[in-house]
């Protein structure tokens, strides 16, 4: 199973990272793509903008405010969508992302697991460069520990970061 390139350009300023796409995200081919997951639904209130299924205007949501989205795994061969099902991972090559967007000062996590796999598979001293890392809730509908409410304003920190110009 192959996973996505990522959505920047080399102006971003904060990254996003997932752990590994979905089976409908990877049938659909576009990040998030799970009905019920409430990363979209997330990130258009965030930025007060109308919610729109449309994929190319979500991820132009995201670049036109210098928002970058990957994951941490290029693949893994674990069957199904749960992270507990993540086996033999092999991470995305952040050795030659980094250089390329050399602006991004702050990594947000899409929840543990991509936490987790970054600091094992990649290592935070990896970044040639200074920046602040955040885990936030996690945006699955396997999450229903937190209500969409709770996300929102737990993920309202991206905002106070991009204010920090």
């Amino acid at each position: 199973m192959q996973g996505f390139s990522p959505v920047s350009h080399e102006n971003c300023r904060v990254l996003v990272l997932g752990s590994f796409p979905s089976v409908e995200s990877r049938m659909r081919q576009e990040y998030y793509a799970h009905r019920q997951n409430s990363f979209w639904k997330i990130m258009f209130a965030m930025f007060s903008e109308p919610y729109s299924k449309n994929y190319d205007i979500k991820k132009e949501l995201l670049l036109s405010h210098d928002v970058a989205l990957w994951d941490v795994l290029l693949s893994h061969e674990g069957e199904g969508s749960a992270d507990s099902n993540i086996k033999e991972p092999v991470p995305n090559d952040f050795t030659s992302f980094f250089p390329e967007h050399r602006r991004i000062v702050h990594i947000f996590f899409n929840g543990g697991t991509a936490e987790r796999l970054f600091s094992e598979l990649i290592g935070k001293e990896s970044v040639p460069y200074p920046v602040r890392y955040t885990r936030l809730f996690s945006t699955s509908p396997a999450n229903a520990r937190y209500r969409f409410e709770e996300k929102l304003q737990n993920w309202s920190q991206i905002l106070n970061e991009l204010r920090l110009k």
